[in-house]
């Protein structure tokens, strides 16, 4: 019996059939127990660290990067791998004999099955053994701290509103996952606008070649991904509900509720403004707009982040859950976040269709003048209301 392909003939016995489910079981044990020793390995490290938030932040964005990489590449790695499929095979026979014999596993080599399976099972032993020995004494362990040494010196008087916005930037890096789900979109940024000083001529070459005729649409499709880029930072909408069962701390401070919640908002413009406005410049400079277009692919996204932020505070306060046990509840699984961040991408999405049904009708510069003006209006009535019945629900929730 044969498996055909239009380009292959690939022979099916019933020790092929077994070397497969072998193969599948030994790699998904060896990726077990390959997990098992890396996370190992981290929790030992991290007991030796200060400022573990950052160090998962960053190990999660460069193994992001490399599984991105991998995906981008893998199409183009194996095409090349079937191409020269009998002289890769003879290398990795005398340089990597282990890879080898998983090969040889799925090809229904019964010698092969056994020694895979024997120094897999003997890993995953091993791993067992060595975690849990240890793993009582890392989950109870506090890490090395170094005995602080007080000594007297002048304590420098800062502003409530300074206070407040430090205290809500303390709580923000302190959790990985407040980090890397709703502040992501900052690296992003940041990626774009290196990206954008490499190859972002050709990209507007191109999209200028691709809206031939209709030009007027590329400074509207720029400022638009711009703010769907931005719209992606969702700091402010579970900010509430992360205050949890201790919000009444907050509220028992001698502060107007307003300046707590200038404070979210601060926080969310503070991470968010800054790279979008270097994005956004690099990306204007290398358009080849003239100066109003490029000005206001720069100040649309711009203003759209501030009425971002306060449409997230606000569906915080209107939905917000203080009794959850884990931050993963407010964070992925809140509705406020949900809404904040769906609702503004569709906000920006249905701005780009309505300018592209009117293109024929009104020019780019004067369509972005009033996407302005009608993110500057929702932005004022969003923060009218969070300053006046947004913080009256939050001084009694």
């Amino acid at each position: 019996m044969c498996i055909r392909d239009s380009w292959c003939t690939v022979p099916l016995t019933a020790g092929i059939i077994l070397g497969g489910v072998v193969l599948l079981i030994v790699i998904s044990l060896f990726a077990l127990a390959l997990s098992c020793v890396l996370g190992w390995v981290v929790a030992k490290i991290s007991l030796k660290l200060k400022n573990k938030s950052f160090i998962t932040v960053l190990v999660s964005l460069v193994f992001f990067g490399l599984y991105y990489f991998v995906c981008f590449r893998s199409q183009a790695l194996i095409g090349s791998l079937l191409l020269n499929a009998a002289s890769v095979g003879d290398k990795i026979k005398g340089s990597v004999y282990p890879l080898y014999l998983f090969g040889r596993v799925g090809c229904g080599d019964g010698a092969a099955m056994l020694i895979v399976s024997a120094v897999v099972i003997a890993l995953l032993a091993l791993v067992w053994y060595l975690i849990a020995r240890s793993f009582l004494n890392i989950a109870t362990a506090s890490g090395n701290t170094a005995k602080a040494v007080y000594r007297e010196k002048a304590a420098m008087q800062t502003s409530p509103a300074a206070a407040l916005l430090r205290k809500e930037l303390g709580r923000f890096t302190a959790s990985p996952l407040y980090m890397l789900n709703c502040g992501l979109g900052t690296v992003f940024l940041l990626i774009l606008a290196v990206a954008s000083l490499i190859k972002g001529r050709e990209v507007f070459l191109m999209m200028n070649a691709l809206f031939a005729g209709s030009e007027d649409f590329v400074p509207v499709l720029a400022a638009l991904c711009l703010c769907l880029l931005a719209g992606s930072n969702d700091i402010t909408a579970p900010s509430v509900s992360l205050e949890g069962k201790s919000l009444w701390i907050a509220q028992s401070l001698p502060i107007d509720p307003w300046q707590a919640l200038r404070a979210k908002l601060g926080l969310h413009l503070l991470i968010t403004e800054l790279p979008l406005m270097l994005c956004a410049a690099c990306v204007a400079a290398v358009s080849g707009l003239d100066f109003l277009h490029a000005a206001l692919v720069v100040v649309v996204p711009m203003v759209y982040v501030v009425l971002s932020a306060a449409f997230g505070l606000f569906m915080g306060l209107k939905r917000p859950n203080l009794t959850w046990t884990s931050e993963v509840a407010p964070i992925k699984q809140g509705l406020a976040v949900f809404l904040s961040m769906f609702g503004g991408w569709v906000l920006a999405a249905g701005l780009g269709f309505l300018y592209y049904a009117l293109m024929a009708h009104l020019g780019a510069a004067a369509f972005l003048l009033a996407a302005t003006a009608l993110f500057i209006v929702l932005a004022l009535v969003l923060l009218r209301w969070l300053k006046t019945s947004g913080a009256k629900i939050y001084a009694h929730l």
